[in-house]
């Protein structure tokens, strides 16, 4: 099948084509990979990204990205499955309690952010 994506803007297309085997069924060939970026997901700057919380949806996303550590400033565990899918691909979790900036006028402490930066 092959899998194609577009940078932030648009501009830049990737395609990698991956052979299905022979033995697979003609629909095997046919499906399409789509890619789910988190809730909120934007790049900061060149290699700097910012999201809401990943699920496993996410994951496949977030491969592309080769990340090398991810900033996480809940207060609660990181889940299982996130866990496990940092391990398997040499991510380091640097994880920041903070309390959460969901409502309009409840801030994180400045002192975690800068912390975590």
């Amino acid at each position: 099948f092959v899998r194609e994506m577009e940078d932030l803007d648009g501009r830049h297309k990737e395609s990698a084509e991956i052979k299905s085997d022979e033995k697979s069924s003609p629909q095997m060939g046919a499906i399409d990979l789509i890619l789910h970026p988190p809730v909120n997901f934007s790049m900061v700057v060149k290699g700097i990204y910012r999201s809401g919380f990943p699920t496993k949806k996410n994951f496949p996303f977030l491969t592309t990205l080769r990340l090398r550590s991810i900033i996480y400033m809940c207060e609660e565990e990181y889940p299982p499955a996130n866990l496990d899918f940092i391990r398997r691909h040499g991510i380091k979790l640097l994880h920041y309690g903070g309390t959460g900036n969901k409502e309009p006028f409840l801030l994180m402490k400045t002192s975690t952010t800068r912390l975590a930066v």
